[in-house]
């Protein structure tokens, strides 16, 4: 699936990504669901997975 936001310069993690119904969404390991794909929350699941290495 292309995603709709930049690379951006963290180490690669595979996120679980999901579209439904034209809108992606992107799942969150802390709250155990998917959420809406904002670019604010792009840049925040690169920030869990990498400081905190879930």
């Amino acid at each position: 699936m292309p995603l709709p936001f930049p690379r951006l310069q963290f180490p690669p993690y595979t996120f679980r990504l999901r579209e439904i119904q034209g809108k992606h969404y992107i799942f969150d390991e802390i709250r155990k669901k998917y959420v809406a794909l904002t670019p604010e929350e792009w840049v925040r699941q690169h920030l869990l997975n990498t400081c905190y290495a879930i």
